[in-house]
């Protein structure tokens, strides 16, 4: 799929500040480099060059899941892309080396010395011997002389009781736990999609493209056959996400008559900043946006 990006002179200078981009990274001035970023999405959302660009940027900075989450967002953009694909698969690779190391500084195992180790792996290998010759000798004084050992029958009986009701036989249900007073607890991005979404097609993309409205900030679309949803994602303005998100999804719906159900993200930079669905509506009712889910405003 290829990236919407300007055409001709506005080409030239899109690319001329992508590569100012790239070396400012270079540079190591990642806040300035993200900032010019920044700036070059809000113009062409789609350029999988510019988002790769910005996963290098976070990766640089040290932060691996913001970089993890833009080389996805390039997957979904262009899903043939070897690159986005390579860059998705190191930056994985090096989440999971990360998290090894914190799991093991937390044991204590890379404080212990070499030694220490193999003296305690030495250790256990002397005590469950011990414990074996014991069970063994045992075994031995318990033989009778002959060598032959009297098998004795069992006769096994299940009782039930009578006056015992079903309800105590079938397993407990989950208890909800409820947050305590005063607690205040962070929602999570509703709804959550199923892992098996993949990449819509190219008519469920050129029917967003055609008929929605702000196509101009669409970046991606995922559809799940199974359960006839589509999640689209755009870039967030500035305010009024809901009604932004509530006429996009009232228009996909109306764009794409196969598809039951929409789930609308909005994003901006790295973060989601909305999320909400819709389903079709019944004859003769209107459908309304359920589960919808905004991030928290950040304190001034």
């Amino acid at each position: 799929m290829d990236s919407e990006v300007p055409a001709g002179p506005d080409r030239l200078e899109f690319e001329r500040r992508l590569a100012e981009v790239n070396l400012l990274r270079l540079r190591g001035n990642y806040t300035e480099a993200q900032a010019l970023g920044d700036k070059l999405l809000a113009a062409s959302p789609r350029d999988i060059m510019l988002i790769l660009l910005m996963g290098e940027i976070a990766r640089g900075r040290g932060d691996l899941n913001s970089a993890q989450q833009w080389f996805l967002m390039a997957t979904e953009v262009d899903s043939a892309d070897a690159n986005a694909r390579e860059h998705l698969r190191a930056v994985n690779a090096e989440l999971h080396r990360s998290r090894q190391t914190e799991s093991e500084q937390r044991l204590g195992l890379n404080n212990r010395p070499p030694n220490a180790i193999l003296w305690a792996g030495l250790t256990i290998l002397t005590v469950c011997g011990l414990i074996y010759a014991g069970f063994w000798f045992g075994n031995q004084k318990a033989r009778p002389a002959n060598g032959k050992v009297e098998r004795i029958p069992i006769e096994v009986s299940l009782v039930v009781p009578q006056n015992q009701s079903n309800a105590a036989n079938t397993p407990d249900r989950p208890v909800t736990q409820q947050p305590a007073t005063g607690v205040t607890q962070t929602p999570e991005p509703t709804p959550r999609i199923d892992p098996v979404m993949v990449t819509a097609d190219s008519q469920i993309e050129r029917a967003i493209r055609e008929k929605l409205p702000f196509a101009d900030q669409f970046i991606s679309a995922q559809y799940d056959p199974r359960t006839q949803l589509a999640l689209l994602t755009f870039t967030a303005p500035e305010t009024e996400l809901r009604g932004r998100l509530t006429t996009i999804a009232a228009a996909s719906l109306e764009a794409l008559p196969d598809i039951q159900r929409v789930a609308i993200r909005l994003v901006r930079t790295r973060e989601i900043v909305a999320l909400g669905e819709m389903k079709r509506a019944e004859p003769g009712t209107e459908a309304t946006v359920e589960n919808y889910w905004e991030a928290a405003a950040p304190p001034n």
